[in-house]
C-alpha cells in the first residue's frame, strides 16, 4: 500500500517540495536532529537558522557535494505557483539526468521572501556553507551570483575561494526555460564535467 503524502506531518516550506518530486530533501527530522546534536559538547546548542534554511539544515545530512542557489529559491520552497513548479521540475530533470547521488545535493537559498520582495541574507547564507562545507556552490543566475560575490563580474566559469570550495557561475532557471537550448547546453556541459563521487 503506498504512502499518501497528505499523511506525512510536513511545514510549508517542504510540502511544495514534495509535491515536485524533491523527496531527498525529506529525511526523518528525528534522525537528522539526532545526528546534529550527538556531536555537541556541555551546554552549546547549535545556531537556529531563520526560516526556511532551519528546516533545510535539519533536513540535512552532511557530507554535502552540492549547494544549488538561485534567486527565486526562497519563493519556491514556500509558495506553489506554476513558475515555482517549472523550475523545480527543471532541477528534478538535470540531477536525475546527471545521476548525481541525490541526498548530496542541497538547495539553500541566499534570500528570504517578504509577499514579493526579495532580501539577500548573506549571514545565513554563508553560515550553512561554513557549517554544511559543500564541495561545490553553484549560482544559477547572474542575480545571485552577483549579490554573493559583489566583486566579480558574472560569466559561466568556475572559480576556487580562498576556503578551497569550488564556486560555479551558471545561467538561473528562468534563462533556460521554458527551453532556451543555448543556456541549457552551458549549464549541462558544466554540470556533467564535475566530480561527484562517494567518500570511502
Amino acid at each position: 500500500m503506498g504512502l499518501d503524502i497528505k499523511d506525512l506531518k510536513l511545514n510549508q516550506y517542504h510540502r511544495s517540495i514534495l509535491n515536485s518530486g524533491f523527496r531527498y530533501l525529506l529525511q526523518s527530522e528525528s534522525s537528522t536532529q539526532q545526528d546534529f546534536t550527538s556531536g555537541t559538547s556541555g551546554n552549546s546548542s547549535p545556531r537556529l537558522f531563520p526560516e526556511p534554511w532551519q528546516s533545510i539544515f535539519q533536513d540535512t545530512k552532511p557530507p554535502i557535494y552540492c549547494f544549488f542557489t538561485y534567486w527565486e529559491l526562497s519563493y519556491d520552497l514556500q509558495y506553489s505557483s506554476e513558475k515555482s513548479a517549472k523550475r523545480m521540475h527543471l532541477f528534478k530533470n538535470i540531477i536525475s539526468s546527471l545521476k548525481w547521488p541525490e541526498e548530496k545535493v542541497v538547495f539553500w537559498p541566499a534570500t528570504y521572501i517578504n509577499y514579493t520582495e526579495f532580501t539577500l541574507d548573506a549571514d545565513s547564507f554563508w553560515e550553512g556553507v561554513k557549517k554544511l562545507q559543500p564541495v561545490y556552490l553553484i549560482c544559477f543566475g547572474k542575480t545571485v551570483f552577483s549579490a554573493l560575490f559583489p566583486e566579480r563580474s558574472f560569466q559561466v566559469s568556475q572559480f576556487t575561494t580562498t576556503d578551497n570550495m569550488n564556486v560555479l557561475s551558471l545561467p538561473g532557471p528562468n534563462d533556460m526555460l521554458p527551453d532556451n537550448r543555448e543556456a541549457k547546453r552551458k549549464v549541462w556541459h558544466a554540470l556533467k564535467n564535475l566530480t561527484i563521487s562517494c567518500p570511502a
